[in-house]
C-alpha cells in the first residue's frame, strides 16, 4: 500500500490535513487557516508499495478572498 503526507513549514500559521491517496495516482490535503500575505511551503511525500519515495514542495501564499 502506497502512503502520502503533507506537511506545512516550520514556522506556518496555516495547518495541513486531510492528506490521502484517491484512486491509484491522486495525493488531496486541505490547507486551513493562514495569516494574510503568509508565505509558507507544504512539502509532499509520496513512498509507494515498492519503497520509491517522491518528495516534492508546493508554495503557497495566503490572500483575501
Amino acid at each position: 500500500m502506497s502512503t502520502f503526507t503533507a506537511v506545512a513549514s516550520a514556522g506556518a500559521v496555516a495547518t495541513v490535513d486531510g492528506a490521502a491517496i484517491q484512486g491509484d495516482d491522486t495525493g488531496v490535503f486541505f490547507v486551513n487557516g493562514g495569516e494574510l500575505a503568509e508565505q509558507f511551503t507544504v512539502e509532499l511525500t509520496l513512498t509507494t508499495y515498492y519503497g520509491e519515495i517522491k518528495i516534492d514542495d508546493v508554495p503557497f501564499l495566503v490572500v483575501a478572498r
